[in-house]
């Protein structure tokens, strides 16, 4: 029986950690922060002000900026040239103590 409890507690605290972030945990966990991303070839850094304001960077491409929101528990982010401007909707899952992964595929590190 011990095991069996234990073993309850043990997954399914391991499935809460894969479970989308609130709104207000990427609020507190990504807004403001230096960021490091990679998306299969791509990666860059990027960062959300807490004014709303967004920047990324890309290895061997230009720079964009843009505007992020929040939409319930998804992170929304529009790009003036990325995606042809067209904004961006992801929900976030934490996987680490300071890593991340979007709906997109992105993996995000707080630096």
């Amino acid at each position: 029986m011990r095991l069996l409890a234990a073993m309850i507690i043990l997954f399914g605290t391991a499935f809460s950690a894969f479970a989308a972030m609130s709104g207000n945990e990427i609020r507190s966990e990504l807004i403001g922060k230096n960021l490091s991303w990679k998306n299969g070839k791509y990666s860059g850094t990027a960062s959300y002000a807490s004014n709303g304001s967004a920047k990324v960077s890309i290895k061997g491409a230009d720079n964009d900026t843009g505007r992020w929101t929040l939409k319930g528990n998804q992170l929304c982010i529009t790009w003036k040239r990325t995606r042809g401007g067209k904004e961006g909707c992801f929900t976030v899952n934490k996987t680490g103590s300071k890593t991340y992964k979007y709906s997109n595929g992105s993996v995000v590190t707080v630096r």
